[in-house]
């Protein structure tokens, strides 16, 4: 019965074709190919066609369950590559956007790729101001927004998890995630690997200032691979 109700939903993807129990259509699964795998850091897929549509849909259009099937991927992904980790972390909203928001994409995808791994999920980060979105500036800027934006939250343990999966949505510029990296290495961290649901390609900026995205049913939740 729930695949049925699931092909009844659209794709958050290409709003065009009904979303299968993966969370999106097969066309669109099938378009992001193998994972991304690099030297301290996993990705689904590059940011561009069904992916960015997939992202962009998480973050703007409340596609929440979409967020946990990407997430679950992610953690597929970093099982798959051998990675062995002992908890998941996610790059914060500031408590404003967040407000704003009503959630933290981020923080669902870091929750589904926990369960999908079996490791906790710790909010072990605090954004300190509520800085010029990343998307609205230039590459060279983005390191210098993201400098000293981070640290720990009030309710980190004292001894922090010695290899964490620290997750964000997007990278681009690697400016945010390694500012969050550098954060938790300082603060007794020994391994941090990055995991994000996208990766911009090279010399490719792509801003998420995009046209609003149509709001979708939430999609049912699974994983990939």
């Amino acid at each position: 019965m729930l695949r049925v109700l699931a092909s009844l939903v659209a794709c958050p993807a290409c709003q065009s074709s009904p979303a299968g129990p993966r969370g999106l259509c097969g066309d669109c699964v099938s378009g992001f190919g193998e994972p991304i795998l690099r030297p301290g850091i996993v990705a689904i897929a590059h940011y561009e066609e069904a992916m960015k549509r997939a992202v962009l849909a998480v973050k703007f259009a409340s596609a929440t369950r979409l967020a946990d099937a990407l997430g679950r991927a992610l953690g597929h992904a970093v099982r798959t590559s051998g990675r062995r980790l002992s908890a998941v972390c996610f790059v914060p909203l500031h408590p404003s956007r967040l407000r704003t928001r009503g959630y933290d994409q981020a923080a669902l995808l870091a929750a589904g790729a926990a369960r999908e791994l079996g490791i906790p999920m710790l909010p072990l980060l605090r954004r300190r101001v509520a800085n010029t979105q990343q998307a609205r500036l230039g590459l060279l800027a983005r390191h210098g927004n993201a400098a000293g934006l981070f640290t720990l939250s009030r309710s980190a343990p004292r001894v922090l998890p010695r290899r964490l999966l620290l997750v964000d949505d997007v990278m681009t510029s690697g400016a945010t995630l390694e500012a969050c990296r550098a954060t938790l290495l300082q603060s007794g961290c020994e391994h941090v690997l990055l995991g994000v649901a996208a990766l911009a390609r090279p010399g490719r900026a792509q801003s998420e200032k995009a046209r609003p995205v149509p709001r979708p049913t939430s999609p049912p939740t699974s994983t990939w691979g």
